[in-house]
């Protein structure tokens, strides 16, 4: 590469009479056309333009022959590398944009020429600098004129001028590198911006503690003027020099405004403002002051290196090769990474956990004011465009495959307003919550982007326009939207959603790990999908994924045995996987068989060989009469000493696995199966839960209804009191998983000592309205967990912990079955009891279904698991207990 500067800024052209014209400027009434533009004249830099590019022309197309001049004859050019050099040569990506110079200028195209008002440079290969050299001076003297010592200099500036051409050009104040292919800010520039920080004030840059400094605006100015020319290959200082420019831009028109109401006060003119530049003192507030100290530390700082030098191919037009999107809203934020193959989300209460206030959603409009504490939904926007490139730049760094590559990264939200953020972050001026949110993640995004390979696209990624559509299904369309928004599907649900998530991005790094990339995809034809398909389920099944994911499923603790997945599982990672790889490839594709029912064979073969050989699942045992008779008799020892021993868990799981005898009720009726220790489940948020929204899922205390033997109603508030006459309970069932909700049965008294519905209820109703004063707004199935009351909600853990301990009780032998088979003892247990029992009482599949509102498969799905009696004494309380 070679580059010269034309001299002077007086040089004498001429020009054809017919585009004078073209030079005119309007001065009131007259038309001025002047017979001479200098370089600073209006409109000139637009017409040095022209002649360099005309320039640039004739030094590719003039046939100079051989002619040479005394200029391009004295170069010298750098020493020609070896092997080991070329190798070393970083090579350009090659994209829809970018396909090679061949490819844009040509199969005859040796020269390039390029021209910036009145520089200009030459690059080519080695065989042909010295031609294009001698071309570029030629045409210098073609549209400058020739040098004559009586009328004109000459037109190249030769104390610019240097003879030694490489591979190395400072061009246009910055350092060009063909080999390493980067552009750097020269140090020399590094080093005047940090002489002016460091003049600023003596002790500023050690001293953490604010002190005021002020500078003069024209001081000011040649900072903010280093930082921007520095920015073209620095996003950090273009990050840094925007609060430095608004200050600068504020103290510019205060001043002016200051000068324009002393002169209108004194009657007179505007001063200049060329003293106030000169002269004018401004201070630093303390914001602009963080940034400067930011960017001080990376000026001529070989660690730093990376910030001032940037990849030639980060600043070229390139196609995105790594897409990812975002969105929020006041429900939670989330986004993915189609390419490198991550999903996330968090929703409003995890965003609570971080201490972010969110607004509520409020369906209907309203103009109630932000409160100051409350989040705005671009803030969270951005935030999850943030987390995105975070993610992002994570798996680049810990990826060795693609490490080493250029990224370009299609940033895609459909918030522009966040979009904008991912430059313009330092925008705000304080050190408001707004900005620490938009401007610190920012900031370490942009100190890394040159060491790491990765520039951003932005891009807008809506739903598309639907202002073809009438007034009425827009509307009806962003009711929809607001719903899918709003609903929430409840704990399970979202478990399963997550666990749906976990597999895709499993089978998304496995695809990674295969070799598949963007283009790779491209590639699958129809009819191989199914084979991708099938040879990730093939490596799951038979744990060769060697991925971090499901690892404790792949294989079972430190020295037992292998522990396959079973087919229920093998199913959703197979289903994940296809609704993954259908996103990868744009468009559907079936997996069942187009003949027969089920899979295509090549899935269905892997998944009837583990079906055929997988170890059965150890059967469930019911909870027998002993257990709770063992049960019974150490409540009872307790009891007498401390009557508060009723309150804890032990008593608590007695009474409602008593009760679930006869109820047949799965855990998650009475108990937490999904929720964190200290929450309980709700009903889902939506509209068609209507009133029962956000109210618990298990049991609460108007699910329970006592009456008389005249079946008059026994109110809770007189229960404990008239417990004795309560012989009749009607229990509601609010929701399970079947269509029966809001289903009521009744229990009569049974006469058993303890294992009695009534008795169990009462016992429940009096341990809840103890330890909270709102049952009807909290599930029922508490315990104390001290002294001082405090209490937590009852959860499937408890029961088993509980009721495996009854079996160490119970039979003290421990080579009794239940003892060798402690663990077939589960929260579902009493399901089993109730079915066992209602079966052993005479009465038939139908009925038994009935009766626990069950199906009958699900009956005789319980009934194969036992192989254990309940005992005689409760299935005579379970078979005389039940009315209806």
């Amino acid at each position: 590469m070679a580059a010269d500067d034309i001299s002077a800024a007086f040089r004498w052209l001429h020009y054809h009479p017919d585009i004078a014209v073209a030079f005119g400027t309007v001065l009131s009434h007259w038309l001025v056309i002047p017979v001479g533009m200098i370089f600073g004249g209006r409109f000139s830099p637009g017409w040095y333009m022209i002649l360099g590019e005309l320039r640039g022309h004739i030094a590719a197309t003039l046939d100079i022959g051989n002619a040479s001049t005394d200029l391009s004859e004295n170069i010298t050019l750098g020493a020609e590398l070896d092997a080991a050099g070329k190798s070393s040569i970083v090579s350009a990506v090659q994209d829809r944009y970018n396909n090679g110079s061949r490819a844009i200028l040509g199969q005859d195209y040796k020269f390039g020429f390029s021209s910036f008002v009145d520089d200009q440079a030459v690059v080519t290969t080695r065989p042909f600098i010295r031609e294009a050299i001698h071309r570029s001076v030629i045409a210098a003297r073609v549209v400058f004129g020739e040098p004559n010592p009586k009328h004109r200099s000459p037109c190249i500036n030769e104390r610019k001028w240097k003879s030694e051409v490489t591979h190395q050009l400072t061009y246009l104040g910055l350092d060009w590198d063909t080999r390493a292919m980067t552009v750097g800010w020269p140090e020399a520039k590094q080093q005047k911006l940090a002489s002016m920080l460091e003049h600023l004030h003596s002790d500023w840059l050690s001293n953490k503690q604010f002190k005021t400094v002020v500078v003069t605006a024209a001081d000011k100015s040649s900072i903010v003027g280093l930082m921007r020319h520095g920015a073209f290959v620095a996003d950090l200082a273009d990050f840094l020099s925007i609060r430095v420019q608004q200050s600068l831009s504020d103290a510019a028109r205060k001043a002016d405004e200051q000068a324009r109401r002393v002169a209108a006060k004194a009657r007179t003119s505007k001063p200049s403002s060329r003293a106030w530049w000169r002269k004018g003192r401004i201070a630093l507030s303390k914001e602009v002051l963080d940034d400067l100290r930011m960017l001080y530390p990376t000026l001529n700082n070989p660690a730093w290196r990376h910030v001032w030098h940037k990849p030639i191919g980060l600043m070229v037009d390139r196609e995105p090769n790594n897409s990812m999107r975002s969105d929020a809203s006041t429900k939670g934020v989330g986004g993915w990474n189609l390419t490198l193959l991550f999903m996330w989300r968090l929703n409003d209460e995890d965003l609570a956990t971080c201490k972010f206030k969110m607004r509520k959603f409020n369906p209907k409009p309203s103009r109630r004011p932000l409160v100051t504490d409350e989040y705005h939904i671009n803030i969270l926007e951005f935030v999850a465009i943030v987390i995105n490139v975070v993610l992002s730049l994570g798996a680049i760094c810990h990826t060795p495959a693609i490490r080493d590559r250029q990224h370009i990264l299609n940033v895609l939200s459909d918030n522009t307003s966040a979009l904008s953020w991912m430059r313009h972050a330092a925008r705000c001026k304080s050190h408001s919550r707004e900005g620490q949110c938009g401007g610190r993640p920012t900031l370490s995004i942009h100190s890394i982007n040159n060491v790491v390979g990765v520039r951003y696209l932005a891009g807008h990624a809506g739903i598309g326009s639907l202002q073809n559509l009438p007034s009425g299904a827009r509307a009806a369309f962003n009711d929809l939207v607001r719903d899918q928004w709003e609903r929430k599907r409840g704990d399970i649900r979202t478990r399963n959603d997550r666990a749906f998530d976990q597999r895709a991005s499993h089978f998304g790094r496995w695809s990674l790990q295969a070799g598949f990339t963007d283009k790779s995809f491209e590639e699958v034809s129809p009819g191989q999908e199914v084979a991708i398909l099938a040879g990730y389920l093939f490596a799951v099944a038979s744990g060769k994924t060697s991925l971090e994911i499901d690892k404790k499923k792949l294989q079972g603790k430190a020295g037992d045995q292998q522990n396959p997945l079973m087919v229920k599982t093998l199913v959703g990672y197979l289903n994940a996987a296809h609704s993954l790889l259908e996103l990868f490839l744009n468009r559907k594709f079936p997996i069942q068989n187009p003949s027969k029912e089920g899979y295509h064979p090549m899935l269905a073969d892997i998944l009837a060989s583990r079906r055929k050989w997988q170890k059965a699942r150890e059967k469930r045992e019911p909870f027998t009469n002993k257990m709770f008779e063992y049960l019974y008799a150490t409540l009872k020892k307790e009891t007498a000493t401390d009557a508060t021993v009723n309150l804890d868990v032990q008593a608590a799981v007695f009474d409602w696995t008593c009760l679930g005898a006869f109820t047949g009720s799965r855990a998650n009726e009475y108990a937490q199966t999904t929720a964190r220790r200290g929450c309980f489940s709700k009903v889902p948020a939506n509209r068609d839960a209507g009133e029962w929204a956000n109210q618990p899922l298990a049991f609460i205390d108007l699910d329970f209804m006592f009456y008389t033997a005249d079946s008059v109603l026994i109110t809770h508030d007189r229960l404990l009191r008239q417990q004795r006459s309560a012989t009749e309970l009607h229990l509601r069932f609010r929701y399970d998983k079947s269509q029966t909700n809001f289903t009521i049965r009744k229990f009569k008294r049974s006469g058993h000592p303890f294992i009695c519905p009534i008795a169990a209820s009462i016992s429940i109703i009096g341990r809840a309205r103890c330890l909270h004063n709102k049952p009807f707004k909290e599930p029922l199935g508490v315990f104390r967990t001290s002294s001082t009351g405090v209490y937590d909600y009852l959860q499937s853990r408890d029961i088993i912990k509980v009721m495996r301990a009854a079996v160490v009780g119970a039979y003290p032998n421990p080579q009794h079955f239940l003892r060798q088979n402690v663990t077939r003892i589960v929260a579902h247990s009493n399901r089993v009891t109730a079915a066992v029992a209602l079966q052993n009482a005479g009465l038939d599949i139908q009925e038994i279904a009935f009766r626990l509102r069950w199906s009958a498969p699900s009956v005789q799905h319980y009934l194969r698991e036992s192989s254990q009696e309940v005992g005689r004494l409760t299935l005579k309380a379970i078979q005389g207990a039940v009315l209806i």
